[in-house]
């Protein structure tokens, strides 16, 4: 699969499985040995992020991040 279907992918799971939820899903390195994709999840819009991850493939990047968001709200990560 091309990089550009994976990542009109990944953005089609985080349409499709995040409703009611805000995010922000960005391509780029901050350094070079960093992953290449990061995606910042929010319940309300600016309030504090619930999840954030990060991978070199998008759809593995949003995957973990659906994944990890079914869990009970008190297990989810605090974002800086």
């Amino acid at each position: 699969m091309s990089d550009e279907a994976k990542l009109q992918q990944a953005v089609s799971l985080l349409h499709t499985n995040l409703d009611g939820y805000y995010w922000i899903f960005g391509k780029g390195r901050s350094t070079p040995a960093g992953p290449l994709y990061a995606l910042m999840i929010y319940k309300l819009a600016g309030e504090f992020c619930v999840m954030e991850t990060e991978n070199d493939d998008p759809l593995a990047c949003v995957q973990s991040a659906i994944d990890a968001i079914e869990m009970p709200i008190d297990n989810h990560v605090k974002c800086h």
